[in-house]
């Protein structure tokens, strides 16, 4: 069949591909409209990271020295570990649950799951920018959600991961203990003031390094914290319309040059 023939099939067939072309469309736009609105919140954080607390008295200098050569100095993480915290199961049930603990916010279930299950996580090049990307059908709820994940995080990573200085707290803590302990046996000796000493420099130093973990904890610095969107990103109506008119018209066109074909066969 050539380009003549072919104009001739589809010019005879237009009385009924254009008509049921348009009413496609109409259904489809009609069908389109209903659907819901899809809203974008984003939430930019740096990697999470830890100030350099120093615990220092000068009775005691020797002694923290000791410790730290003893216990080592470790970092706190990687950029691809906070990710990986973020895209975790906990991670969902902490918002999810924080979401239905929020006052004011009163969100059908369904949205909240697919709220959360619709966070993307992103690492840039450089490895030190985080962007969290929340879509979902309600514009409060994305931003809520967005804002929510870095103190989720903090508090996530203040939870589970352990610090220099919460282990030279530890170390600290168990030499106290020892001290304490050895205390009872020289109180018959009149040598007792050094081990006297001994602990109440170490009740000292642990409440310092009591403090210095909590400095020293990871921070998520927020670089760009997520507005309430007022402007949906979806479903965009005039494509989906314009996308199902056009394959109603070319599948249409086909069926009418195929029944021509079929008839002539005859």
């Amino acid at each position: 069949m050539n380009l003549l023939n072919l104009g001739r099939v589809l010019r005879r067939s237009a009385w009924w591909i254009l008509p049921l072309t348009a009413l496609i469309t109409l259904g489809t736009w009609l069908y389109a409209r209903q659907l819901p609105k899809v809203y974008v919140a984003t939430t930019r954080i740096m990697a999470p990271q830890r100030s350099s607390g120093a615990l220092s008295d000068g009775r005691g200098d020797s002694l923290l020295g000791l410790a730290a050569a003893a216990i080592g100095s470790q970092p706190v993480g990687t950029p691809a570990l906070y990710l990986a915290y973020l895209e975790s199961r906990a991670m969902a049930d902490r918002m999810t649950a924080a979401i239905r603990e929020y006052q004011g916010m009163h969100a059908p279930e369904p949205w909240i799951q697919a709220t959360v299950a619709g966070a993307e996580f992103r690492l840039n090049k450089a490895g030190t920018l985080i962007e969290v990307r929340v879509q979902g059908p309600a514009p409060a709820l994305v931003a809520l959600v967005a804002n929510l994940y870095p103190d989720l995080l903090d508090r996530m990573l203040r939870d589970t991961l352990t610090t220099e200085a919460s282990r030279q707290r530890a170390f600290l803590e168990s030499r106290l203990v020892e001290a304490k302990r050895a205390l009872p046996r020289t109180r018959g000796d009149f040598d007792l003031s050094p081990q006297e000493a001994l602990v109440q420099a170490l009740s000292i130093q642990v409440e310092q390094a009591r403090i210095a973990e909590a400095r020293d904890l990871p921070l998520v610095q927020v670089l760009d914290r997520a507005t309430v969107p007022r402007v949906p990103v979806g479903p965009s109506v005039r494509r989906i319309v314009q996308y199902v008119g056009i394959l109603a018209l070319v599948v249409l066109s086909l069926a009418a040059v195929g029944w021509d074909a079929a008839r002539r066969r005859q």
